[in-house]
């Protein structure tokens, strides 16, 4: 019989939906499943290894992957926790994330699947980290994460903005984690006063939002410049790319992941 952990586990990464202990343990003793109390042991172990943690929302606690080790998210790009010593040979990098409430810690989807789309548009657009004059902007930072991954890998500066007070303050905490406070501003400004343009936005948002503020984002991205937008669930790609499109964008690359999808997008020259 399998290994009840290496189950547990790839239950939890493909579920789209987070189990409770009580939903792992109904859904993998179905008949001719594990046994319950083997299925219990195995995920207290799972946890006290640190392979698994809890998160909690609404006075019920749910099973997650944990972040208390170094995670792949991308062929580049490992997150890790601080005190957590990476060997990374360049160009792969090591992104130190400290445990926060911000969202953006790689264990969404769509922090992943942006993170992917980073990865790929500075690895097939070296000019993005050859032209000195090249930034990033990133919308609704959270943690910083996406800024932060984007300069490492050789962007020359960036600016990542939000509105919550709790999303600022780690984000500032985890640019200054990864020596990046010269090249990274976090701010509360609002979009709608960017009159900047960069080579790299990054907007994990709902299509709402994205679809809201499409027309500023638009003109914030330079000719010829990237554009990624993640946070959009599969069933609302097309609206998004049809939205983008219409404003002088054509879709590089798509990413889909439980339920979600990002695209990779790139502004016309002319």
């Amino acid at each position: 019989m399998k290994d009840p952990s290496k189950v547990i586990l790839n239950l939890i990464s493909e579920s789209d939906r987070r189990m409770a202990v009580d939903a792992v343990v109904r859904t993998l003793s179905s008949p001719g499943g594990f046994p319950r109390r083997e299925l219990r042991r195995a995920i207290r172990k799972l946890v006290d290894a640190g392979e698994l943690g809890y998160s909690y929302e609404l006075g019920q606690s749910f099973l997650v992957n944990s972040f208390n080790r170094p995670v792949s998210v991308s062929p580049r790009i490992t997150l890790a926790p601080p005190g957590h010593r990476v060997r990374s040979v360049p160009p792969e990098i090591t992104v130190t994330l400290a445990a926060g409430a911000a969202f953006g810690d790689g264990q969404h989807p769509t922090t992943r699947m942006a993170l992917q789309a980073i990865d790929t548009a500075l690895a097939e657009n070296p000019v993005l980290v050859t032209d000195p004059g090249a930034g990033v902007l990133d919308l609704g930072t959270g943690s910083g994460v996406l800024v932060i991954a984007a300069v490492l890998l050789g962007m020359p500066g960036g600016l990542g903005l939000d509105i919550d007070p709790c999303a600022l303050a780690e984000a500032g905490r985890n640019v200054a984690l990864n020596g990046l406070e010269r090249k990274i501003q976090i701010k509360d400004t609002a979009i709608e006063s960017q009159s900047d343009r960069f080579a790299l936005i990054t907007a994990n948002l709902r299509l709402p939002t994205l679809e809201k503020y499409s027309s500023q984002i638009a003109g914030n991205v330079e000719p010829g410049g990237m554009l990624i937008v993640s946070g959009i669930k599969i069933e609302e790609q097309a609206v998004a790319e049809k939205t983008y499109v219409a404003l002088a964008f054509n879709t590089l690359r798509a990413w889909q992941e439980k339920g979600w999808a990002a695209l990779l997008m790139q502004k016309a020259s002319r």
